[in-house]
């Protein structure tokens, strides 16, 4: 199990939910795809609020947002809620 405090860790989870999400979008399972990416956007907002975040863990946040957005708007057949999730990457580095 995972330890809540551990960064290292969920820093490493980020990418490969991201390729397990890409994997299942593939092969047919939007539902899992949309779960994964859910998840990782988790993790990317637990990152890049967290005191000590780096600028990578807000480049990560945003990439989420986009990967999450484009299987919402895809996977999910809601491009309006898609497209909103996406623009959020924008405020990753404000």
């Amino acid at each position: 199990m995972l330890d809540p405090g551990d960064v290292a860790a969920k820093r490493e989870l980020v990418p490969n939910y991201g390729k397990l999400s890409d994997l299942l979008l593939s092969t047919g399972g939007q539902a899992g795809a949309l779960e994964y990416s859910r998840r990782l956007l988790g993790i990317s907002e637990q990152l890049a609020t967290a005191p000590g975040a780096l600028l990578a863990d807000r480049m990560r946040l945003a990439t989420s947002y986009l990967d999450y957005g484009y299987k919402v708007g895809l996977a999910g057949g809601d491009r309006a809620r898609g497209l909103e999730t996406c623009r959020k990457a924008l405020d990753a580095f404000a």
